[in-house]
């Protein structure tokens, strides 16, 4: 009995040992893991900086490129913004004043300046067609299907108005059947010319 619990205390032992070293390297993965996600929360810092300058920096050329065009006669000024790529003159033309833009715009042909008020006008759709994804997602989708069977009632309320045609239709038929009986009237007038022939 003795020599068993021995065998058993030895057996715990091991166990009891083997459990520390786990621990302990769990413990060594997790110090790694949080120096990790450190390093990784500072090189993210360090990215969000660069792009805040990177930002920073080109709507300072923005700012300068409209100060340029805008310091620029119409008629030079047009046929240089028309050569522009669409990247490139709309998010100038959006700072640019209004007068100075029309001024430019009468310049340019009328489908370069139709290109340019419409990518204008349709410049920030992208960005707001994407926060309505995501409030739809943030809704999980309660509102399209909540949309769906508000049409239904009204087809049904459009239904009666439908119906409303047959019943006038009716009066159409009897309408028809009174002009058959209006030929036997003219029969009798037939009948009086030979009498005026004899």
């Amino acid at each position: 009995m003795l020599q068993s619990l021995g065998e058993r205390r030895g057996v715990l032992d091991a166990r009891e040992n083997d459990l520390n070293t786990q621990l302990a390297l769990m413990a060594a993965a997790e110090a790694k893991l949080d120096a990790k996600i450190k390093a990784l929360n500072g090189l993210k810092g360090e990215v969000q900086g660069l792009l805040t300058q990177a930002d920073a920096m080109e709507q300072a050329e923005i700012d300068r490129l409209v100060k340029v065009f805008e310091g620029m006669k119409a008629k030079d000024a047009a046929p240089r913004f028309t050569a522009l790529d669409d990247s490139v003159r709309l998010p100038i033309a959006a700072k640019m004043k209004e007068r100075s833009l029309s001024a430019i715009m009468a310049q340019m042909p009328a489908s370069e300046a139709k290109k340019l008020t419409e990518g204008l006008a349709k410049r920030f759709t992208d960005a707001q067609a994407a926060a309505a994804r995501a409030q739809q997602l943030a809704q999980n989708g309660a509102e399209p299907p909540a949309a769906a069977p508000a049409a239904p009632p009204a087809k049904t309320a459009n239904a009666p108005r439908r119906q409303a045609p047959p019943r006038k239709a009716a009066p159409a038929n009897q309408q028809a059947a009174k002009p058959e009986a209006a030929p036997p009237a003219p029969a009798p007038q037939a009948a009086a010319p030979p009498a005026k022939a004899g």
